[in-house]
C-alpha cells in the first residue's frame, strides 16, 4: 500500500492546485506538494492580464527585462 493512501481519510480537506483535467471523465487532476501549491501560478494559463505578481528578474536587456514568475514560467 502506498504511504500516501495511509496518510489521508476520506472527507479530509486537503489544500491542493489543479495541474491538469480528465474532462470526460469529469475529473481534476490535482498536486497536494507544497511546492507546487505555494507556487503564484502553475502554468502561463494562469497569468492573467491586469495581474499582480511577483517575480525575480532574470536578464536585463535594450528591450526591457525577463523576470520568472515561477520555474519556467518568465
Amino acid at each position: 500500500m502506498h504511504l500516501w493512501v495511509q496518510a489521508y481519510r476520506v472527507g479530509q480537506k486537503v489544500k491542493g492546485r489543479v495541474i491538469g483535467a480528465r474532462h470526460l471523465d469529469g475529473l481534476s487532476v490535482l498536486s497536494l506538494k507544497p511546492t507546487v501549491v505555494e507556487q503564484q501560478v502553475a502554468s502561463i494559463n494562469e497569468v492573467k492580464a491586469g495581474s499582480l505578481m511577483t517575480g525575480t528578474i532574470s536578464s536585463i536587456a535594450d528591450y526591457g527585462m525577463l523576470v520568472s514568475l515561477a520555474p519556467g514560467i518568465r
